[in-house]
């Protein structure tokens, strides 16, 4: 396939002129790839569909490291039902020093081509038009473009049911870990309706004398909760948040909670993919019930509380940049409270060379769920008691300048799956 260095796909459907319905594609990534990302772009276009069974297309994404430092790119797109005879594969070169917006608009372009022969299939041939070296990519819109009412029998519910378990261990101690999720969930352009469960049971069994019994700590934990959010306009949105949940390090017997949020955009919603900064308010009732006393000799007790907190995120292609904050307080007592920062950028100064870091602090006033008893120096070695602490960080950083050849497009996997053994 030849390889064009600048390609500007449109793809504009007349949806007064034919009858045939957008296709339907499912999507299979083993890499990165930026699904919400095709589903705005190709907005009008195709529709994305939950269910291989369903579609028109199966799509399959993989990338490998080439000897550069970037990335050959492998996209099969493999035709269902009626396109059944129909099979592409695309291959296509990442450089090494693209930006992460730059590498998903690479994506969108090829996955746009891909879809031609498709697209003729469906008798939609006369509404491709192909222009070469006029247009950049991001220019590519037509808000005129709509598509068809979608028929889902599932009126866009997707529910998820899953099982986790691991078990490891050496001479002297064993460890297994056993974790259960069920979720339900709609979104729609009106609503986003998140409803999860999820339990976990952590054992850890230490023998640290061979003629005593081991020291075995058990952490468990169990969570509902139903997230609903509402529509307003581009800019303002507003939610209900609950959940319900128990668990032996944060010395929560029982916890319930309600909350009430709303949340403005500075840009529109629809821009999200490429940069965002929104502000957020929610005010929460909670009711807990402890599983041991606390330092305040509550053995239940009702809190209100609010917080307030803006967060911001580009994604351009000089690189990404995204920072939060936000600050909690206890109604009874405005000194019981926390507040967090978190930064992280990806930055691309000059060709080659790009820096990069991640960042949070955490400053905390409000653990009212400290058991008054305090945790034994065992329980505080294996972690499993919440433990006093006025704040908490973390920190990453890192530059990296990459020079030389950019043309070695060589995929060679030879001795990728080699471990060394002890």
């Amino acid at each position: 396939m030849k390889f064009f260095s600048t390609l500007f796909f449109v793809l504009c459907f007349n949806l007064f002129g034919y009858s045939q319905s957008l296709l339907r594609v499912f999507l299979t990534c083993n890499g990165n790839c930026d699904s919400d990302f095709l589903k705005t772009e190709m907005t009008g276009e195709i529709n994305f569909v939950n269910d291989v069974q369903a579609s028109d297309i199966q799509l399959f994404m993989t990338d490998v490291e080439t000897g550069s430092g970037g990335a050959s790119i492998m996209m099969v797109l493999d035709g269902k039902q009626k396109f059944d005879a129909l099979q592409d594969t695309i291959r296509y070169t990442l450089d090494p020093n693209l930006t992460f917006d730059e590498k998903r608009r690479t994506m969108l372009k090829y996955f746009r081509l891909g879809l031609v022969r498709y697209f003729i299939h469906n008798g939609q041939g006369e509404d491709i038009t192909i222009s070469l070296d006029k247009v950049p990519v991001t220019d590519m819109s037509n808000k005129s473009c709509k598509a068809p009412p979608v028929k889902d029998p599932y009126d866009f519910w997707i529910f998820n049911v899953g099982v986790d378990g691991n078990v490891s261990g050496e001479k002297s101690i064993t460890s297994y870990w056993f974790g259960g999720k069920i979720s339900a969930n709609r979104v729609t352009d009106k609503q986003k309706l998140f409803i999860n469960a999820n339990i976990s049971e952590n054992r850890t069994s230490f023998v640290l004398d061979a003629d005593e019994p081991p020291y075995v700590t058990i952490n468990s934990s169990r969570y509902v909760g139903l997230d609903d959010i509402f529509t307003i306009n581009n800019h303002w949105s507003w939610g209900l948040f609950s959940h319900y949940q128990s668990s032996t390090f944060s010395n929560f017997k029982h916890q319930f909670n309600f909350g009430l949020g709303m949340e403005y955009s500075l840009f529109d919603y629809k821009k999200s993919n490429e940069k965002y900064i929104t502000f957020q308010y929610k005010i929460n009732n909670t009711f807990n019930i402890y599983n041991d006393t606390t330092l305040y000799d509550k053995i239940k007790e009702n809190l209100l509380s609010h917080s307030l907190s803006t967060a911001l995120n580009f994604t351009q292609p000089w690189g990404n940049l995204y920072t939060s904050l936000s600050w909690k307080n206890y109604l009874h007592d405005w000194y019981k409270n926390a507040a967090s920062f978190d930064a992280g950028a990806e930055i691309r100064v000059f060709k080659g060379f790009s820096v990069n870091f991640n960042l949070g602090i955490q400053f905390i006033r409000n653990q009212l769920n400290l058991p008054k008893v305090g945790a034994s120096e065992e329980e505080i070695l294996t972690r499993q008691r919440v433990l006093a602490t006025s704040y908490s960080y973390y920190s990453w950083f890192g530059v990296n300048y990459r020079f030389g050849s950019i043309f070695n497009n060589v995929v060679n996997p030879r001795f990728n799956s080699s471990q060394q053994i002890f």
